[in-house]
């Protein structure tokens, strides 16, 4: 274990050009994500995090993409999902009290193919969400 001093600690946040962390901050800006060269983001209490992107060291695997090309077909899916259907699920997730949106429930749906956690769904809301016509990916 590596124990920082403060001097150390301030030294790492900063951005590779040496600005510092309270400048980003003292100009009122709340960026996030990757911004020349650098990852930003917030943590939960509000605390802006800085640190340099990292990139991976290998291309993903074949797994791995085939996981991406899932979640792209899934994304497709609910894009060409008349609005009617996007309305119940976005209704299921809500009068259930999940803690994700419609379009997660979705996406997880058809990640996961839990049919029986959607049927749970549908008898506790009464919203009818697939349908005997829908094919799986």
């Amino acid at each position: 274990m590596t124990i920082r001093t403060s001097a150390q600690r301030d030294a790492a946040r900063q951005a590779p050009a040496g600005i510092p962390a309270k400048f980003y901050r003292g100009l009122g800006l709340r960026a996030q994500g990757d911004i020349a060269g650098m990852t930003v983001y917030r943590t939960r209490r509000g605390k802006q995090v800085i640190f340099p992107k990292t990139y991976p060291k290998s291309p993903p695997g074949p797994l791995a993409t085939r996981n991406q090309n899932r979640f792209r077909l899934a994304a497709d899916a609910w894009t060409f999902l008349p609005l009617p259907q996007q309305r119940n699920w976005r209704r299921v997730a809500r009068i259930a009290h999940l803690a994700i949106t419609g379009y997660n429930l979705f996406i997880a749906w058809m990640m996961k193919g839990d049919r029986a956690a959607i049927k749970t769904l549908e008898i506790l809301t009464g919203i009818a969400l697939i349908f005997d016509d829908w094919c799986r990916l």
